[in-house]
């Protein structure tokens, strides 16, 4: 049987025992989350993974974080709802400062930790969750034809151009364009 994660999770002893946590997460428990969401269609359970392991070339505690599902959010070409596939991966290695973090593996992020300070792993998803959304969520598919029909337009008067006194005065014509 898995073990619960708990709300607190202390890196380096995570590492060094292997652990792991599988969930199906029920993205209403994130209440940042749940205001960024477009709440017209139920929100569907995210897969999740989150791995504890020592970093072989490094020796350093590390973490990968997967997440699969979809979250619903509001399209702003058409501001329909649509659910937004969701499909992260985030492996990080833990570093106690910035120059140890220049010694990370280019397949690692560097995940900045003082020595025994513990991270709060359902903050850490839906950090991850939220950097999921797009910065301006847009439905996949047909470009947006601008249909519009509670309006007919307006009929184009003839307007007299506001350049014509300059076309007269280059002329050489002194008569000024009828108002």
């Amino acid at each position: 049987m898995a073990k619960p994660m708990p709300d607190w999770i202390e890196p380096e002893q995570a590492a060094r025992q292997n652990r792991q946590y599988q969930l199906s997460l029920d993205v209403r428990q994130f209440p940042r989350l749940m205001a960024a969401l477009d709440d017209r269609l139920p929100p569907s359970p995210i897969e999740m993974t989150l791995r504890f392991f020592m970093e072989p070339e490094s020796r350093r505690p590390a973490f990968e974080l997967t997440m699969q599902g979809d979250m619903p959010l509001q399209c702003q070409r058409t501001l329909d709802a649509y659910r937004q596939p969701v499909d992260e991966k985030l492996t990080a290695v833990f570093v106690a400062s910035e120059g140890e973090a220049e010694w990370v593996p280019e397949a690692y992020d560097a995940w900045l930790l003082d020595a025994g300070e513990r991270i709060n792993p359902w903050r850490l998803i839906e950090d991850e969750l939220l950097l999921a959304i797009p910065m301006v969520p847009r439905q996949p598919g047909e470009p947006l034809v601008w249909q519009d029909h509670d309006r007919t337009p307006a009929p184009v008067a003839d307007e007299e151009n506001p350049f014509a006194v300059l076309a007269a005065l280059r002329s050489g014509n002194d008569e000024e364009p009828k108002h």
